[in-house]
């Protein structure tokens, strides 16, 4: 059973942390974009590695908290956010704006850490119940 948290808890997280999801890529579900945990409490950036048939897997590496208040002004001051999975259409006045917005997104992903968790969900899109695992970096000392 999930111990709330405010982050993933290794094996089934039913119900998950996941409490909402901008959704930046979008294939049958989602492929990559931002999920917040719990009230805030950690803001992640999530990367499809396997589309399997019953669930798709996810790497996911932390953010800084403020990325997630960042990420949602920079684009909704173009397209209207639609909580708790908003999947913007990438539709802008003119190319230029498209760029901008581009870049800036980009700059925010970017600072992304090192892989912490990999999922794999069933609801690629609202991430209601996620099986994670976490990933031990090289050099980090198990306690």
């Amino acid at each position: 059973m999930f111990d709330s948290t405010g982050d993933f808890q290794a094996g089934i997280n039913a119900p998950s942390p996941v409490t909402r999801v901008l959704i930046l890529g979008y294939c049958d579900g989602a492929t990559d974009g931002v999920m917040q945990l719990g009230d805030g409490e950690r803001v992640y950036r999530f990367e499809m590695i396997r589309d399997a048939a019953e669930e798709r897997e996810f790497s996911v590496r932390p953010l800084a908290p403020d990325a997630w208040d960042d990420l949602v002004a920079i684009i909704a001051e173009h397209v209207a956010p639609k909580w708790p999975n908003w999947a913007p259409l990438w539709q802008f006045s003119n190319p230029a704006i498209q760029r901008e917005v581009e870049r800036k997104v980009d700059a925010i992903l970017d600072g992304a850490g090192a892989v912490e968790w990999e999922i794999a969900t069933p609801d690629p899109v609202g991430f209601c119940s996620v099986t994670a695992r976490p990933m031990i970096r090289a050099g980090a000392v198990a306690v």
